[in-house]
């Protein structure tokens, strides 16, 4: 009688359990692209992500690819299921949260969409933009200067 009840509580359960998995996942990610892209990005305070934009945009590029392929490496690391479902995104950036940043700094965001563990995505989870049926979860913009 009880099992009608404890079978979708249990299965609720697991869901939320790969959600959070996915999203602590995502951020760590984040993290180490971000303090990848900040140790790439020259040995002086001075040195930051738009004097390098401006004097070498071909650099700053460069270290721009630094951070996402340190972030998906963290997840082939880590999480090599979540891998084909990851993309990451460093950029530099003048503001943040509606403020001008006195030193311009590296923000990365990493999106996932990913298939449910269940097999249908619970309704207060966000629809993927990708996967049909799917969860999408964008990390907060993690923004750090050197």
């Amino acid at each position: 009688m009880i099992l009608p009840l404890l079978v979708p509580l249990m299965l609720g359960m697991i869901e939320y359990g790969h959600y959070f998995w996915v999203t602590v996942t995502a951020t760590e990610a984040a993290k180490v692209g971000l303090a990848k892209a900040v140790a790439q990005n020259g040995t002086t305070p001075a040195a930051n992500c738009l004097d390098l934009r401006v004097t070498n945009p071909l650099a700053s590029n460069g270290i721009d690819a630094v951070g996402n392929d340190a972030a998906l490496q963290y997840f082939r690391d880590n999480a090599p299921t979540l891998t084909s479902y990851a993309t990451a995104n460093t950029t530099c950036v003048t503001t943040g949260n509606g403020y001008a940043l006195t030193n311009p700094s590296w923000q990365i965001i990493v999106k996932m969409d990913f298939p449910p563990v269940i097999g249908y995505r619970l309704p207060w989870f966000h629809a993927s933009s990708t996967l049909s049926g799917g969860i999408t979860y964008s990390t907060p913009a993690l923004i750090r200067t050197r």
